[in-house]
């Protein structure tokens, strides 16, 4: 199931997802994926948004609304539900 139709499946406007960053092998150094985001922002900023990942690669640091899921898991209904939470 994709991540569109997971939200979907919650409840969550799926066509609401505006961004994806590099991949994880094409990362330079721990605190890219913040780094990104953050430009991003500067660029496209938001009122409200959350970021999904099984890596911290900066995004706490950089103080960005995480949600932290386990690669092998995937996400869970419990990541769901804190999502529409901060969103709220």
């Amino acid at each position: 199931m994709g991540l569109k139709q997971l939200l979907l499946s919650h409840w969550v406007c799926g066509n609401k997802l505006v961004g994806i960053t590099r991949t994880d092998a094409d990362i330079i150094d721990n605190f890219e994926r913040g780094k990104q985001i953050s430009d991003y922002l500067k660029e496209f900023p938001a009122k409200k948004y959350i970021v999904i990942d099984d890596l911290d690669l900066g995004i706490s640091k950089a103080s960005h609304p995480f949600i932290h899921v386990d690669g092998d898991v995937g996400l869970t209904d419990e990541n769901v539900e804190e999502a529409i939470r901060l969103l709220s």
